[in-house]
């Protein structure tokens, strides 16, 4: 089994957002013993840092690259999630905005990923997706992808 995590969580984390606790307790048992290894692709990352490169504040900035940094390095260090190339798929991208118009761009891409790097959950906090039933139904049906909080 492999979930797919998505940028959220990573900025959950750095921010100490509300969900932070429960992304972090997720996030420390990805790969695990009984637990899924976790998938980051291309995609995720580049959304990850460059929310983190737009901080004004240039310390703080500095600080959130820094333990983002560590907290992927651990995950990939201890071989408990891989980095995945994106893999462009214009069809399955099309499918998926027709189940749902308003999901932004780069979500679908991170569904593109997350299906053609075969992962069997997409774990994300975003609760446009979360509550995205038509998308989440197709996704299941036809790709055998859940959309999870973690």
């Amino acid at each position: 089994m492999r979930d797919y995590l998505d940028a959220c969580l990573f900025l959950a984390v750095v921010f100490e957002e509300r969900d932070a606790r429960r992304c972090k307790t997720f996030l420390n048992t990805v790969g695990y013993k009984t637990h899924p290894s976790g998938v980051i692709s291309h995609v995720a990352i580049s959304e990850l840092f460059v929310k983190l490169l737009k901080m004004e504040d240039g310390l703080l900035q500095e600080s959130c690259v820094c333990f983002a940094t560590r907290l992927l390095t651990r995950l990939l260090r201890e071989r408990r999630a891989t980095v995945e190339p994106h893999v462009s798929d214009h069809h399955l991208f099309e499918a998926l905005k027709a189940e749902d118009y308003s999901v932004s761009d780069d979500d679908l891409c991170n569904l593109v990923a997350a299906v053609r790097t075969g992962c069997d959950r997409f774990v994300t906090l975003d609760k446009q997706l979360l509550g995205a039933q038509h998308l989440k139904a197709f996704l299941k049906r036809e790709h055998g992808l859940k959309i999870v909080e973690p």
